[in-house]
């Protein structure tokens, strides 16, 4: 390995070849991935919302393919798309905005249902769903119009028969426990989707054999499921009762498996802006791109919820803010 501490990684896009990120090269071989390069590939694809490969310079000025099976990690890395496909990069506000408050609703509500009936219990911790909260992968504030924008950018790179339309619907959500809430809507993990190496699908990048398998905090006696969706560890949670959160921790949906499972386009999404505020280097570049597609979207403002109101309703309308002060876990 070239003794360099960081890995600088470009996109190519059809103006320039930009550079997005900067991560350490020690933090990068710490996840204890299979493949590095192939987590590169899809924290790049994450971000900038097409396929593409990554590439090396070499002497003659053309780009050559890197060896996923590589261990080799160089000082630069070049995500190169098909030129004919635009990007449809994060929104570097997409997980902020998050409400303190919003009045109950019947249809919220039955949201809540809907996520305890599919999930069970907390998909990590397995904490009953009386302690844990319906947790929104984009924020329930940006409402449904940023929903279908997300969809509207990015629906060609997916193959979802019938994408999210609204911030309030079951793709758009987990059942966690409130610690594990507040560390999900800072970034500070996020999720990825995997299937065995025969398959490819739906991460066109990684496998399940890249990532350590975790469930239950210690490598299970039995194969890894043919798909599994498993934690990212990006900022290293520093909350000492969090730190048993580890990278390839295994998520269980222990519930009615026919309802409709979290959307991988909106994971991917959350997992490109969590990644992006790990180790993102040009936000002049992508806010510029949050005032061309995403600033103009209303968000929703804070309500408060009647105090005397403590029905199931009121629940299902909670707080989505971990990250505000006033945030209060149910």
């Amino acid at each position: 390995m070239v003794d360099a501490a960081y890995t600088d990684l470009y996109v190519e896009t059809q103006h320039a070849t930009i550079r997005i990120m900067r991560i350490p090269q020690e933090e990068l071989l710490s996840f204890g991935f299979r493949r590095p390069h192939a987590f590169l590939r899809h924290v790049l694809f994450a971000v900038c919302g097409t396929e593409g490969h990554l590439f090396i310079d070499s002497v003659d000025s053309q780009p050559i393919q890197v060896d996923y099976n590589s261990i080799d990690i160089r000082e630069k890395y070049i995500y190169i798309s098909d030129p004919a496909t635009e990007h449809a990069f994060i929104d570097i506000d997409g997980l902020n905005d998050r409400v303190t408050y919003s009045r109950p609703s019947p249809r919220r509500a039955k949201l809540r249902r809907d996520i305890v009936e599919r999930d069970g219990c907390c998909v990590i911790s397995h904490y009953g769903p009386e302690l844990a909260e319906a947790v929104h992968i984009i924020p329930h504030s940006k409402g449904g119009e940023y929903i279908w924008r997300i969809v509207e950018l990015r629906s060609d790179a997916y193959n979802e028969d019938d994408p999210p339309n609204e911030s309030d619907c079951i793709e758009n959500a987990f059942l966690l426990r409130p610690d594990l809430h507040t560390a999900f809507g800072r970034g500070s993990f996020a999720f990825i989707k995997v299937s065995p190496s025969e398959f490819r699908v739906p991460n066109f990048s990684m496998t399940c054999e890249d990532i350590p398998y975790v469930a239950n905090g210690s490598p299970p006696p039995i194969p890894p499921p043919e798909k599994r969706i498993c934690v990212i560890n990006i900022n290293k949670i520093s909350d000492v009762r969090l730190q048993w959160i580890t990278t390839g921790w295994n998520l269980t949906f222990s519930g009615n498996d026919d309802l409709p499972p979290p959307s991988l386009m909106l994971i991917d999404f959350h997992f490109g802006i969590s990644c992006y505020r790990r180790w993102g280097v040009n936000d002049e570049f992508l806010r510029q791109y949050h005032e061309d597609h995403y600033k103009h979207i209303p968000v929703f403002s804070s309500v408060s919820v009647d105090s005397e109101d403590n029905s199931e309703n009121s629940e299902a309308d909670s707080a989505d803010d971990p990250n505000d002060p006033t945030y209060s876990p149910l």
